[in-house]
């Protein structure tokens, strides 16, 4: 054994189901589904999207990123960008290796789950992703203790 674990990418794991949220990798083509699951759900459901969306590292970044983007970009912009904010560098010190590895984790893994749950808007034929409305529709309350958390999806009023 050399010591590095190696983890396969599950590519194969589309059905027409939707997404399952015990798993950490799409169930759906998203193209073909068309479904925005946060504007459907509530409650502890919607709760419990957010933080399987939310727990992971990698899309936390992709979102305040785009969050700062007034209009969609490449997808090959967010990757270089990524890639340079997980290896602590600027974004022209980064590897060609590193930025492909970002970009493949980009297409397989979290922006089908982002586009799924409505987070962004992903536009597959143009190869470019924008922040979706739904982020700034969430309404989270919490009342001082971090398991009493509720959140909505609609405008705040």
């Amino acid at each position: 054994m050399n010591g590095r674990l190696s983890v396969p990418l599950n590519l194969t794991c589309f059905t027409a189901q939707g997404f399952d949220f015990s798993r950490d990798t799409p169930t759906t083509n998203v193209a073909m589904s068309g479904t925005r699951p946060l504007s459907r759900l509530s409650g502890d459901d919607l709760l419990d999207a957010l933080y399987k969306t939310l727990a992971n590292r990698e899309r936390r970044r992709i979102l305040r990123y785009l969050a700062d983007l007034p209009e969609p970009i490449p997808i090959s912009q967010v990757a270089t960008e990524i890639a340079a904010l997980e290896h602590g560098d600027d974004s022209s010190g980064i590897s060609t290796s590193q930025q492909s590895d970002t970009h493949v984790a980009l297409l397989h893994i979290h922006l089908p789950m982002l586009d799924e749950v409505g987070l962004v808007n992903w536009d597959r034929d143009s190869d470019t992703v924008a922040i979706s409305h739904t982020l700034e529709e969430l309404i989270v309350t919490t009342s001082g203790n971090v398991l009493d958390v509720s959140v909505s999806v609609g405008k705040q009023t």
